[in-house]
């Protein structure tokens, strides 16, 4: 995938306009946080980490000034893995890192082949970043949060180490008072956004003008796959 079939995709999957992708992109390439190199033919692909970026831009950033200091500030932000969300990565990692595995792991041919198992392993995903603190969450099947299986990682940037370690009721109010100011806002995803993102990746862009029409398509390709699964099976 090019890095504009990925703007256009990133538009379709999160619904936002391609205007403002686009400048988000811009951005990432000029600090060096996006594959770059020729036009046309000769362009790059594009990998899933550059997805998440751009993806951890719009999604992060008040303005389309903040791309990069929004992607800088996520990739410090640390989970810790304790319930083998991604095993692929070491149990200590970055939300944006995360995000990328979330991303690349949708590129399948499964989503064609199975769409059931496909659907159940993505349309449970919901991923938000809590804006201007840039902390972030990733969570699998969380609609219930007292589901045993659901699993969860929250990211948090470090604290600052400068001043002596203190977790006192008066220690923590002190640190609420510093920051961050004024409105806050939680900013989420769902897995279907990133199974728009899996498809673009696996057909080389989106074919289509919603996301919605993505979806609709790969429903219907799934549920004929699995009738004349059916059907063979009765004919035995």
């Amino acid at each position: 995938m090019t890095p504009g079939q990925l703007v256009n995709a990133v538009a379709i999957s999160l619904n936002v306009p391609a205007e403002t992708v686009v400048q988000h992109d811009r951005n990432l390439v000029v600090a060096g946080l996006r594959t770059k190199g020729g036009r046309g033919h000769s362009a790059p692909k594009v990998t899933p980490l550059d997805a998440a970026r751009l993806v951890t831009a719009v999604l992060g950033s008040d303005r389309v000034l903040d791309s990069v200091s929004t992607v800088r500030h996520c990739e410090q932000a640390i989970g810790i893995d304790e319930d083998g969300l991604f095993p692929e990565l070491p149990q200590t990692h970055n939300f944006v890192e995360a995000l990328a595995a979330v991303i690349s792991e949708a590129n399948t041919p499964l989503m064609f082949e199975d769409f059931d198992e496909y659907a159940s392993r993505f349309a449970g995903f919901h991923i938000k970043v809590y804006v201007p603190r840039f902390g972030a969450l990733i969570a699998l099947d969380r609609f219930d949060f007292g589901d045993p299986d659901s699993k969860l990682i929250s990211y948090e940037r470090p604290r600052d180490r400068s001043e002596p370690e203190e977790d006192t009721k008066n220690s923590r109010d002190r640190r609420r008072l510093l920051g961050p100011f004024g409105i806050e806002q939680d900013k989420k995803i769902r897995g279907n956004s990133i199974m728009v993102l899996g498809r673009a990746f696996l057909e080389d862009g989106v074919k289509f003008t919603t996301a919605g029409e993505v979806i609709a398509d790969l429903v219907q390709a799934g549920t004929g796959k699995t009738k004349k699964r059916t059907a063979k099976k009765a004919a035995h």
